[in-house]
């Protein structure tokens, strides 16, 4: 497969934490080519560095050594403000523990990334009602996180990560804070997303139901 058909590469990769006695290496050596479009997994005991990974492909953070590319944008050699653009342009994150904003509605909440950007609120919250409408979940709008279930929170920071229309979404965790039920309405929800939109989902999980609907998965700590 040509390196065009990669939307993220890492090359030679070594993420290192402290200095000294105190310095902890996560990882190093670390290749790793995710094709356009893929439903993307990866998996490894605590501590292997699975978070860090992410937040190296988001632009989070940096690697000690190594080079990390998204979309053909070495964004390890980004400054900060620059890495913080290319990320609200065409990447989003959904955490495990959901990060709603508890004195905001669903309905801001979803809202929020587009408002941040000072687009038109009308045509914003009508795009944020759509996407809730098609996760199922536009009853709740004007309900606010703590009115609503856990799988139902989770699906709203989907739309939340929707509403940009990223081109990469990453998600760690996903179903780590919701029972069987919830965790397949996500998993089918997922799917669902991929099918009509294309794309590429980076996933950490020990959900294995999750992880057998990736494309791809990577190890760590192996």
């Amino acid at each position: 497969m040509s390196l065009n058909n990669f939307i993220i590469r890492l090359e030679n990769v070594k993420k290192v934490y402290g200095k000294g006695k105190e310095e902890v290496e996560v990882f190093s050596n670390l290749n790793l080519n995710i094709p356009k479009g893929n439903i993307f997994g990866i998996i490894g005991p605590s501590g292997s560095g699975k978070s860090t990974l992410l937040n190296l492909i988001g632009g989070l953070d940096l690697p000690t050594e190594g080079k990390v590319f998204v979309k053909d944008v070495e964004i390890s050699l980004l400054k900060e403000e620059e890495r913080s653009y290319f990320r609200s342009k065409f990447i989003s994150y959904v955490f495990q523990f959901f990060h709603l904003i508890p004195e905001l509605n669903i309905l801001e909440n979803v809202a929020l990334p587009l408002i941040i950007k000072n687009k038109k609120r009308k045509e914003i919250f009508k795009k944020a009602k759509a996407i809730l409408n098609s996760l199922g979940i536009g009853e709740f709008a004007k309900r606010y996180p703590a009115e609503i279930s856990g799988g139902e929170q989770q699906r709203v920071c989907i739309a939340r990560a929707l509403i940009t229309e990223p081109e990469i979404i990453l998600l760690d965790e996903p179903t780590g804070s919701l029972d069987h039920k919830n965790s397949e309405i996500l998993i089918e929800i997922i799917k669902k997303i991929h099918l009509e939109k294309n794309i590429t989902f980076v996933i950490v999980t020990h959900n294995e139901n999750l992880k057998n609907i990736c494309d791809n998965v990577h190890h760590l700590g192996e």
